[in-house]
């Protein structure tokens, strides 16, 4: 799952006196969202990377990339990890994957298997091809397939959620009844 929005995180430090600090940490490109504060008497706008605004006072600067980790470095340990994504190919009408996602299929154990995986999310999809209720369960086959793979490896079941969409969401959209193979896809997320 992308998050829509381009705002990685708010980190909220208390200290002694009550005050309240938010900076605005980038994504990798360097590009942010924008927040709004509202306290008694303005709104503060935070829109630039790594802008720090005391949100009782509204005074805002902007700091380093240093500046900010050795500031708030205890607060930024405890930020979860960006989620790893995959794509797994399959056969035509089959819930059995193509030979080359046999590496990527590999390589998601492997980043399962880590204790700091919380938990996978494994989404079915179908191209165009065949009538719609029939994709959608196909859909389900493929991802129950490679659930049971990820299962059948010592990956935990309560670790896993399983989706299945069919035909919706295709990579590259085509008219009803055309078979894309790059739609006949799992996307496995790891967080």
């Amino acid at each position: 799952m992308k998050n829509i929005f381009v705002l990685l995180v708010i980190t909220l430090f208390f200290n002694a006196c009550s005050k309240v600090n938010v900076v605005l940490l980038p994504e990798k490109n360097n590009k942010v969202g924008k927040i709004e504060i509202k306290n008694k008497n303005k709104t503060i706008t935070v829109d630039k990377p790594y802008q720090q605004v005391e949100a009782i006072d509204g005074k805002s600067e902007i700091l380093t990339k240093e500046e900010v980790y050795n500031k708030f470095k205890e607060s930024i340990s405890t930020l979860p990890k960006e989620p790893k994504n995959y794509r797994l190919s399959f056969k035509w009408d089959s819930s059995q994957i193509v030979p080359k996602s046999n590496k990527t299929l590999k390589t998601i154990i492997k980043e399962a298997k880590k204790d700091s995986t919380l938990y996978i999310d494994i989404i079915g999809y179908t191209d165009r091809a065949g009538e719609e209720a029939y994709n959608k369960k196909l859909s389900l086959r493929r991802a129950n397939s490679i659930s049971r793979r990820l299962q059948k490896n010592g990956i935990k079941k309560e670790k896993i959620n399983v989706q299945y969409y069919g035909e919706a969401n295709p990579i590259i959209k085509t008219k009803d009844g055309v078979a894309k193979k790059v739609n006949r896809r799992v996307e496995v997320t790891i967080k």
